[in-house]
Protein backbone atom coordinates (compact mmCIF):
# COMPACT_ATOMS: atom_id res chain seq x y z
CA UNK A 1 0.00 0.00 0.00
CA UNK A 2 1.18 3.07 -1.12
CA UNK A 3 0.35 6.67 0.19
CA UNK A 4 1.35 10.41 -1.83
CA UNK A 5 2.40 13.10 0.36
CA UNK A 6 0.26 16.07 0.33
CA UNK A 7 3.19 18.13 0.88
CA UNK A 8 6.78 18.33 1.35
CA UNK A 9 7.79 18.38 4.67
CA UNK A 10 9.49 21.89 3.83
CA UNK A 11 7.44 24.59 1.95
CA UNK A 12 9.29 25.34 -1.24
CA UNK A 13 10.01 28.90 -1.69
CA UNK A 14 7.19 31.47 -3.18
CA UNK A 15 8.89 32.29 -6.15
CA UNK A 16 8.58 28.50 -6.95
CA UNK A 17 4.83 27.94 -7.42
CA UNK A 18 4.51 24.89 -8.96
CA UNK A 19 6.50 21.60 -8.57
CA UNK A 20 8.33 20.13 -11.28
CA UNK A 21 7.13 17.36 -13.33
CA UNK A 22 9.25 14.29 -12.41
CA UNK A 23 11.89 12.67 -14.98
CA UNK A 24 10.94 10.30 -17.77
CA UNK A 25 13.24 6.97 -16.93
CA UNK A 26 11.17 6.98 -13.61
CA UNK A 27 11.13 3.81 -11.49
CA UNK A 28 8.41 1.99 -11.41
CA UNK A 29 5.64 0.28 -8.81
CA UNK A 30 4.44 -2.83 -9.31
CA UNK A 31 0.70 -3.20 -9.62
CA UNK A 32 0.00 -4.41 -5.88
CA UNK A 33 1.80 -0.93 -5.05
CA UNK A 34 -1.81 1.21 -4.36
CA UNK A 35 -1.06 4.61 -4.34
CA UNK A 36 -3.48 6.51 -1.93
CA UNK A 37 -4.03 10.09 -1.41
CA UNK A 38 -4.15 12.38 2.41
CA UNK A 39 -6.79 13.83 3.05
CA UNK A 40 -4.60 15.77 5.70
CA UNK A 41 -1.21 15.76 4.78
CA UNK A 42 1.00 13.34 6.84
CA UNK A 43 -2.09 12.29 8.77
CA UNK A 44 -2.42 9.69 5.95
CA UNK A 45 0.04 7.68 8.28
CA UNK A 46 -3.15 7.19 9.61
CA UNK A 47 -5.28 3.57 8.26
CA UNK A 48 -8.32 6.07 8.79
CA UNK A 49 -8.17 7.56 5.30
CA UNK A 50 -10.58 7.19 2.72
CA UNK A 51 -8.99 5.22 -0.24
CA UNK A 52 -11.82 7.44 -2.50
CA UNK A 53 -9.53 10.87 -2.16
CA UNK A 54 -8.09 11.22 -5.19
CA UNK A 55 -5.80 14.25 -6.30
CA UNK A 56 -4.10 14.62 -9.99
CA UNK A 57 -1.58 16.92 -8.49
CA UNK A 58 0.27 14.34 -6.65
CA UNK A 59 -0.75 10.75 -8.30
CA UNK A 60 0.34 10.81 -12.62
CA UNK A 61 -2.40 8.95 -14.28
CA UNK A 62 -1.17 8.98 -18.03
CA UNK A 63 -0.49 6.13 -20.24
CA UNK A 64 2.89 5.70 -18.46
CA UNK A 65 1.44 5.21 -15.34
CA UNK A 66 0.92 1.66 -13.98
CA UNK A 67 -1.65 3.02 -12.07
CA UNK A 68 -5.47 3.94 -13.73
CA UNK A 69 -7.63 6.39 -12.03
CA UNK A 70 -10.32 3.39 -12.47
CA UNK A 71 -8.02 0.89 -10.50
CA UNK A 72 -8.11 3.51 -7.86
CA UNK A 73 -11.78 3.86 -7.85
CA UNK A 74 -12.35 0.48 -7.75
CA UNK A 75 -9.92 -0.37 -4.50
CA UNK A 76 -11.57 -2.22 -1.68
CA UNK A 77 -11.60 0.51 1.34
CA UNK A 78 -11.02 -2.82 3.44
CA UNK A 79 -7.64 -3.09 2.45
CA UNK A 80 -6.80 0.50 4.60
CA UNK A 81 -9.45 0.71 7.13
CA UNK A 82 -9.13 -1.38 10.30
CA UNK A 83 -12.56 -0.50 11.31
CA UNK A 84 -11.19 -0.09 15.00
CA UNK A 85 -7.98 2.37 15.83
CA UNK A 86 -5.03 0.82 15.56
CA UNK A 87 -3.46 -1.45 18.76
CA UNK A 88 -0.41 -0.95 17.84
CA UNK A 89 1.69 0.42 14.82
CA UNK A 90 5.36 0.23 13.53
CA UNK A 91 7.26 2.82 12.18
CA UNK A 92 10.62 2.34 9.76
CA UNK A 93 12.76 3.90 7.47
CA UNK A 94 15.23 2.75 4.85
CA UNK A 95 17.48 3.49 2.15
CA UNK A 96 19.50 6.44 1.36
CA UNK A 97 18.80 9.73 3.41
CA UNK A 98 16.77 12.63 2.75
CA UNK A 99 16.29 15.32 4.64
CA UNK A 100 12.29 14.30 5.52
CA UNK A 101 12.76 11.58 7.37
CA UNK A 102 13.62 12.98 10.90
CA UNK A 103 10.52 15.08 9.93
CA UNK A 104 7.92 12.39 8.63
CA UNK A 105 9.15 10.35 11.59
CA UNK A 106 8.06 13.30 14.15
CA UNK A 107 4.85 14.35 12.46
CA UNK A 108 3.41 10.35 12.67
CA UNK A 109 4.09 10.53 16.08
CA UNK A 110 2.29 13.76 16.83
CA UNK A 111 -0.41 12.77 15.01
CA UNK A 112 -0.85 9.58 16.75
CA UNK A 113 -0.70 11.57 20.10
CA UNK A 114 -3.64 13.61 19.13
CA UNK A 115 -6.06 11.26 17.45
CA UNK A 116 -5.63 8.24 18.67
CA UNK A 117 -3.04 8.46 22.55
CA UNK A 118 -3.96 4.66 23.28
CA UNK A 119 -2.38 3.26 20.04
CA UNK A 120 1.30 1.79 21.40
CA UNK A 121 3.81 2.60 18.73
CA UNK A 122 7.53 1.17 18.17
CA UNK A 123 10.30 2.17 15.60
CA UNK A 124 12.34 -0.58 13.93
CA UNK A 125 16.09 0.72 14.47
CA UNK A 126 17.68 0.85 11.35
CA UNK A 127 15.25 -0.13 8.94
CA UNK A 128 14.43 -4.02 7.89
CA UNK A 129 17.74 -4.61 9.63
CA UNK A 130 16.30 -3.89 12.86
CA UNK A 131 12.99 -6.05 11.71
CA UNK A 132 14.58 -9.00 11.04
CA UNK A 133 16.56 -8.74 14.35
CA UNK A 134 14.08 -7.75 16.92
CA UNK A 135 15.07 -4.54 17.45
CA UNK A 136 12.76 -2.12 18.63
CA UNK A 137 12.49 0.94 20.80
CA UNK A 138 8.73 1.80 22.11
CA UNK A 139 8.04 5.35 21.17
CA UNK A 140 7.07 6.41 25.47
CA UNK A 141 4.91 9.21 26.60
CA UNK A 142 7.76 11.75 26.97
CA UNK A 143 8.91 10.50 23.42
CA UNK A 144 5.18 11.77 22.06
CA UNK A 145 5.66 15.27 23.93
CA UNK A 146 8.66 16.08 22.52
CA UNK A 147 8.24 14.66 19.03
CA UNK A 148 7.99 18.01 17.07
CA UNK A 149 11.51 18.59 18.05
CA UNK A 150 12.43 16.22 15.13
CA UNK A 151 11.32 18.89 12.24
CA UNK A 152 14.58 20.61 13.44
CA UNK A 153 16.88 17.78 12.52
CA UNK A 154 18.21 15.81 9.45
CA UNK A 155 18.95 12.36 9.70
CA UNK A 156 17.08 9.91 10.66
CA UNK A 157 16.50 9.64 14.65
CA UNK A 158 15.64 5.65 13.71
CA UNK A 159 18.41 5.03 11.78
CA UNK A 160 18.60 3.79 8.18
CA UNK A 161 20.02 0.61 6.33
CA UNK A 162 20.02 -0.81 2.91
CA UNK A 163 18.80 -4.30 3.22
CA UNK A 164 16.33 -5.95 0.62
CA UNK A 165 14.33 -8.71 1.77
CA UNK A 166 14.68 -10.30 -1.05
CA UNK A 167 18.63 -10.50 -1.61
CA UNK A 168 19.00 -13.53 0.32
CA UNK A 169 22.23 -14.02 -0.07
CA UNK A 170 23.49 -10.71 1.14
CA UNK A 171 21.54 -10.63 4.81
CA UNK A 172 22.83 -13.98 5.12
CA UNK A 173 26.10 -12.71 4.90
CA UNK A 174 25.35 -9.80 6.85
CA UNK A 175 24.05 -12.26 9.79
CA UNK A 176 20.23 -11.04 9.51
CA UNK A 177 19.12 -14.23 8.94
CA UNK A 178 20.44 -18.01 9.34
CA UNK A 179 21.04 -20.06 6.22
CA UNK A 180 18.03 -21.67 4.84
CA UNK A 181 16.25 -18.73 5.94
CA UNK A 182 13.56 -16.73 3.90
CA UNK A 183 14.09 -13.07 5.16
CA UNK A 184 10.62 -12.50 4.22
CA UNK A 185 9.27 -15.33 6.51
CA UNK A 186 11.30 -13.66 9.29
CA UNK A 187 10.18 -10.53 9.03
CA UNK A 188 6.56 -11.76 8.73
CA UNK A 189 7.14 -13.83 12.11
CA UNK A 190 8.71 -10.79 13.90
CA UNK A 191 6.03 -8.54 12.75
CA UNK A 192 3.61 -10.84 14.34
CA UNK A 193 5.06 -11.56 17.21
CA UNK A 194 5.13 -7.85 18.19
CA UNK A 195 1.09 -7.60 17.59
CA UNK A 196 1.88 -4.93 14.90
CA UNK A 197 -1.52 -4.02 12.41
CA UNK A 198 0.08 -1.03 10.63
CA UNK A 199 3.43 -0.59 9.15
CA UNK A 200 4.40 2.47 8.35
CA UNK A 201 7.76 2.70 5.84
CA UNK A 202 9.28 5.67 5.41
CA UNK A 203 11.15 5.07 2.07
CA UNK A 204 11.79 4.74 -1.60
CA UNK A 205 10.52 2.37 -4.10
CA UNK A 206 12.61 -0.89 -2.93
CA UNK A 207 11.65 0.04 0.92
CA UNK A 208 7.89 0.31 0.22
CA UNK A 209 7.71 -2.75 -2.73
CA UNK A 210 9.24 -4.83 0.29
CA UNK A 211 6.55 -3.49 2.71
CA UNK A 212 3.96 -4.34 0.13
CA UNK A 213 5.56 -7.81 -0.51
CA UNK A 214 5.33 -8.50 3.35
CA UNK A 215 1.46 -7.33 3.14
CA UNK A 216 1.13 -10.14 0.81
CA UNK A 217 3.04 -12.58 2.62
CA UNK A 218 1.19 -12.20 5.81
CA UNK A 219 -2.21 -12.17 3.84
CA UNK A 220 -1.36 -15.80 3.22
CA UNK A 221 -1.08 -16.31 6.78
CA UNK A 222 -4.45 -14.85 7.47
CA UNK A 223 -2.71 -11.96 9.09
CA UNK A 224 -4.04 -8.78 7.96
CA UNK A 225 -1.40 -6.00 7.80
CA UNK A 226 -1.83 -2.31 6.51
CA UNK A 227 1.08 -0.97 4.93
CA UNK A 228 0.97 2.42 4.62
CA UNK A 229 4.34 3.84 2.90
CA UNK A 230 5.38 7.97 2.51
CA UNK A 231 7.35 8.29 -0.94
CA UNK A 232 10.82 9.96 -0.13
CA UNK A 233 13.67 10.48 -2.34
CA UNK A 234 15.33 13.79 -3.28
CA UNK A 235 15.67 12.34 -6.82
CA UNK A 236 12.10 12.61 -6.91
CA UNK A 237 11.42 9.48 -9.06
CA UNK A 238 8.44 7.99 -7.23
CA UNK A 239 6.26 7.19 -10.41
CA UNK A 240 3.35 7.92 -10.36
CA UNK A 241 4.21 10.47 -7.76
CA UNK A 242 4.83 13.86 -8.83
CA UNK A 243 6.46 15.35 -5.99
CA UNK A 244 8.19 12.95 -2.91
CA UNK A 245 9.28 13.61 0.39
CA UNK A 246 12.88 15.77 0.52
CA UNK A 247 12.91 16.24 -3.36
CA UNK A 248 12.38 20.35 -2.91
CA UNK A 249 14.47 20.58 0.49
CA UNK A 250 17.52 18.83 -1.46
CA UNK A 251 16.60 20.97 -4.54
CA UNK A 252 16.28 24.64 -2.38
CA UNK A 253 19.45 23.61 -0.79
CA UNK A 254 21.66 22.99 -3.44
CA UNK A 255 20.23 26.09 -5.39
CA UNK A 256 21.69 27.73 -2.22
CA UNK A 257 24.75 26.33 -2.34
CA UNK A 258 25.50 27.19 -5.98
CA UNK A 259 24.87 30.44 -5.05
CA UNK A 260 26.96 31.06 -2.55
CA UNK A 261 29.80 29.19 -5.03
CA UNK A 262 29.15 31.48 -8.02
CA UNK A 263 29.31 34.81 -6.10
CA UNK A 264 32.89 33.55 -4.20
CA UNK A 265 34.63 32.58 -7.81
CA UNK A 266 33.46 35.77 -9.28
CA UNK A 267 34.84 37.66 -5.93
CA UNK A 268 38.11 36.05 -5.93
CA UNK A 269 40.58 34.91 -8.51
CA UNK A 270 42.18 32.17 -6.45
CA UNK A 271 40.11 29.35 -4.81
CA UNK A 272 40.88 26.89 -2.10
CA UNK A 273 41.64 23.89 -4.47
CA UNK A 274 44.19 22.10 -6.27
CA UNK A 275 44.30 22.06 -10.42
CA UNK A 276 42.49 19.15 -12.13
CA UNK A 277 41.69 18.13 -15.71
CA UNK A 278 39.00 20.47 -16.17
CA UNK A 279 39.68 22.99 -13.74
CA UNK A 280 43.27 25.21 -13.11
CA UNK A 281 42.99 27.44 -9.42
Amino acid sequence: LYVAPQIDVRVPRSRRASAPEPPQAQRRFPPECILLEPRLGLSAGLPCLLATAWHRRHVDTDSRSMVKKEDFQQLDRSDTDLGHPPKKVAILTAGGLAPCLSSAVGALITEYAVTHPSTEIICYVNGYKGLLLGESIKVTPAIRATAGALHLHGGSPIGNSRVKLTNVKDCVKRGLVKEGENPQQVAADQLVRDGVEVLHTIGGDDTNTAAADLSRFLKQMNYHLCVIGLPKTIDNDVFPIKQSLGAWTAAEEGARFFENVVAEHSANPRMVCRSTDHAQC
